[in-house]
């Protein structure tokens, strides 16, 4: 394997050095680096080509790369500070960036970078309040939809005083389980007091110009009324979620996939919009889903994560070799955790 790995660092045709980037590390990736040589070979060959790869070979190998534990921690450290591009999944997923990377991270970089950080699976609480602290509203936001992220009570009191005059972020700390007793019922009332306020500007006439035409009516159908679809027979589940993916509805996709597979909401949110396509591959197949349906929660994926045409072959294929009574099997154990878990 060594030598295959020096020969292609030996290849000097630009256009072909994202090809061989991401070739080298799906290599690495399946079969893994089981030597001290093979690693210190493949940590050369990532940094002699990165210095040469242009911003979307870039990018695309750190999405490839990123929730992966293979790459040398300088150079994770350095895709982290990149180009937001090129960081961005570094930062969400990357097990290479612990709590004193993340902390150096959120303090010197602007808020689009702490964004991605306060979307990572798990926060310390020190990272959290770095977050709180310094992040703008849409960073406060994401922290708050975070269930990952350990939260202290100072920093929820902060949060909860903002939520007051935040509809978005007083929804996401309402569905939180670690909000104090005396916090939760502040947040009860801002609750109460926002909904009434969208309710009465809800109910406010609209004023139309008198000549306007009344334009066509197109509506996609709720969630409710596509759950309701397939209970009745009138629609199966492979048609609601391409339904969904084919109009971009993320958070409706992973609820309507989640109500099917038995998981939480946001376990499958997760994995739905994670650059390694391993957990949702697993749980589509698992439903018994059709190629053509994984097909199109694809193309969602490609358009949120901008996978390359590359990626998109990779994880259509995965779902092919994924055996589905291997991927039924794995997502009954997903179920009995869960169940286990709340006993």
């Amino acid at each position: 394997m060594l030598d295959k790995l020096e020969a292609i660092a030996r290849q000097h045709s630009p256009e072909k050095r994202g090809e061989l980037l991401l070739a080298i590390t799906d290599v690495v990736i399946r079969h893994g680096l089981g030597s001290p040589e093979l690693e210190s070979a493949y940590a050369d060959i990532v940094r002699t080509l990165l210095k040469v790869a242009s911003d979307d070979d870039k990018s695309n190998f750190a999405r490839r790369v990123a929730p992966h534990n293979v790459l040398p921690h300088d150079l994770a450290m350095s895709l982290a500070q990149d180009e937001l591009e090129v960081a961005r999944d570094i930062l969400r997923l990357s097990p290479k960036l612990g709590e004193n990377e993340l902390v150096a991270i959120v303090k010197n970089n602007p808020d689009d970078y702490r964004l991605a950080v306060a979307q990572r699976e798990t926060l310390t609480a020190s990272v959290t309040s770095l977050l709180v602290e310094l992040g703008g509203l849409p960073v406060k936001r994401a922290v708050g939809r975070n269930h990952g992220a350990k939260i202290t009570a100072a920093m929820m009191a902060k949060l909860v005083a903002l939520a007051d005059s935040d509809e978005a972020l007083c929804q996401a700390l309402a569905q939180r389980m670690d909000v104090p007793p005396d916090l939760a019922e502040k947040l009860v009332q801002s609750v109460a007091r926002l909904v009434k306020a969208r309710m009465v500007a809800g109910l406010r006439p609209k004023v139309e110009p008198v000549e306007a035409a009344p334009a066509p009516e197109v509506r996609s159908l709720s969630i409710k009324e596509l759950q309701a679809a397939v209970a009745s027979g009138k629609m199966t589940v492979d048609q609601a979620i391409t339904t969904m993916a084919e109009e971009d509805r993320t958070n409706d996709l992973a609820a309507f996939i989640a109500q099917h597979a038995g998981l939480d909401d946001m376990q499958v949110m997760r994995v739905l919009v994670r650059a390694d396509a391993a957990g949702i591959v697993m749980v589509i197949r698992g439903l018994g889903l059709s190629a053509e349906t994984w097909a199109k929660v694809v193309a969602l994926r490609a358009r949120r994560l901008k996978l390359s045409q590359t990626q998109i072959r990779f994880e259509r294929e995965d779902f092919v070799k994924l055996e589905e009574e291997k991927a039924k099997t794995t997502l009954d154990e997903f179920r009995h955790r869960k169940v286990a878990g709340m006993r």
